[in-house]
């Protein structure tokens, strides 16, 4: 049944060829008169258009009739106005993200100022989807003054917190190690009392939230902030707010909670490095925890 099919498609194949190789015959053989350039034309220009753009088409289209002429070039005028109304819409819409892009920036330039730190912006330039609560470069790096263990922080609307440290410095770009990575940790405190915990990475979004006091005044939402007792980072960064307390989890009368960072990682475009001058002694030290 198959090879019948097989056969009927093949047999109909040359039919058109065969009808297609007779018509192109007839338009070659037969006397030039308007009607077989007009056939000549259009039978041409259905099978190849761009045979008729450019300079070629006026060579072309001279030996047919007007209406026949005036078809011809409506088309192409048509394609290519087609063609510029689809870059003017490319080119719009990148003009929009430009200027979505300077809005912005500015409110990032407008909130700098009310920074109690100097520092610097720098970009983000690479972030790998499979490392992405882990570490990210930035385009800034010791010829722009950047330094080892700098503090790392990012706004997204109206808020402002802590992202990580730089990591590692090159000439051009730094790596920058995130509050998420298995590898941070850092003291943080909350409440009016300003209690102290342990805050660090577990390689996933949420932080963990370790050593709270269990008559600790803590409860869902409570913001957590850098301490005075911090070495690396200056006091009172927003970290984030606590999103699960774990009050059965308790370890010799401390408990356990999770932390949801103030700055999420997926939202970060461009972050602020604080100059903050080190201990001598912690200048060079790139494993530093606490």
């Amino acid at each position: 049944m198959n090879s019948f099919r097989t056969e009927d498609s093949q047999n109909i194949t040359k039919i058109v060829l065969g009808i297609y190789l007779s018509i192109a015959c007839f338009l070659l053989i037969f006397p030039s008169s308007s009607f077989v350039y007009s056939a000549r034309a259009l039978f041409s220009y259905v099978l190849y258009p761009s045979l008729d753009y450019g300079a070629k088409s006026e060579f072309y289209l001279r030996n047919i009739p007007k209406n026949i002429s005036n078809l011809l070039e409506t088309d192409q005028e048509n394609r290519r106005l087609s063609v510029l109304v689809n870059n003017n819409i490319i080119a719009l819409n990148h003009a929009n993200t430009l200027i979505k892009e300077n809005e912005r920036l500015v409110k990032l330039l407008d909130l700098s100022f009310s920074f109690s730190w100097d520092g610097t912006w720098a970009r983000i330039i690479n972030k790998s989807p499979n490392n992405c609560y882990s570490s990210f470069f930035i385009d800034k790096g010791e010829n722009h003054g950047i330094k080892v263990n700098s503090t790392v922080i990012a706004a997204h609307g109206a808020k402002v917190g802590l992202v990580g440290r730089v990591f590692e410095v090159y000439n051009k770009f730094s790596k920058v190690v995130l509050i998420t990575d298995n590898r941070f940790s850092s003291v943080g405190v909350f409440g009016r009392d300003e209690t102290e915990s342990l805050i660090s990475g577990a390689g996933k979004e949420l932080l963990k939230m370790r050593h709270i006091p269990i008559k600790a005044d803590i409860a869902k939402n409570t913001e957590v902030f850098t301490s005075r007792t911090s070495i690396l980072f200056p006091q009172g960064i927003s970290i984030g707010r606590v999103s699960k307390i774990y009050s059965k989890k308790m370890v010799m009368n401390f408990i356990v909670a999770d932390l949801f960072p103030t700055i999420s990682i997926g939202n970060i475009k461009e972050v602020y490095i604080i100059n903050r001058e080190l201990p001598r002694e912690l200048r060079d030290i790139k494993d530093l925890r606490k």
